[in-house]
């Protein structure tokens, strides 16, 4: 193959998966093109991250693995021929999922009150939303989005057993829910 300029602008980048800590990447193939070159960062390209920043490849997918739960990335990719790079591919920005809420307990403070409590940790954001369920730990409806560890659920009914889980939300996406307690 004989080229005569840097190749076109891959096109069709996207989020094709998300596993815990990393995100599978893919684009569109450009014909005659068997090389690529891809960068993703944490801060908007002002930096990269290690081992992401020119990161070659030979397919239209990557797995980018070794992430933080509940962090934005952005990532481009290029093409590239013997005549150099094309330019950056428009940006993707992939949300990881925060991590689930840990530690989740209820104390009942009186026959209708029972404090909420839950491990602080900053990976899972610092907005949770609980759910509560009765006497059976089944159909669970939303009680309130907090911004803190504990929550004090009042107005209850003497004598029903209550059933309580969690989400953490950060950058516009809900974590795993926490154990049932």
């Amino acid at each position: 193959r004989i080229y005569c300029s840097p190749p076109f602008i891959p096109q069709g980048l996207q989020n094709s998966e998300v596993i815990d800590n990393s995100f599978k990447l893919s684009w569109l193939k450009i014909i005659g093109i068997d090389e690529y070159e891809i960068d993703v960062s944490d801060n908007n390209f002002t930096t990269n991250l290690p081992n992401y920043f020119n990161r070659f490849t030979q397919d239209t997918t990557l797995v980018v693995n070794g992430l933080t739960a509940g962090k934005i990335y952005y990532c481009r990719v290029r093409a590239i021929n013997e005549q150099g790079a094309s330019p950056n591919s428009n940006p993707l920005e992939v949300v990881l999922k925060p991590e689930k809420p840990l530690g989740l307990t209820a104390k009942p403070l009186s026959i209708n009150q029972i404090q909420l409590s839950w491990e602080f940790n900053p990976l899972a954001g610092n907005t949770y939303k609980l759910q509560s369920a009765q006497d059976s730990a089944e159909v669970f409806q939303d009680i309130t989005l907090v911004n803190s560890n504990t929550y004090t659920h009042s107005g209850l009914k003497a004598g029903t057993t209550y059933y309580y889980r969690l989400q953490a939300f950060k950058n516009g996406v809900f974590s795993d829910f926490s154990e049932i307690v």
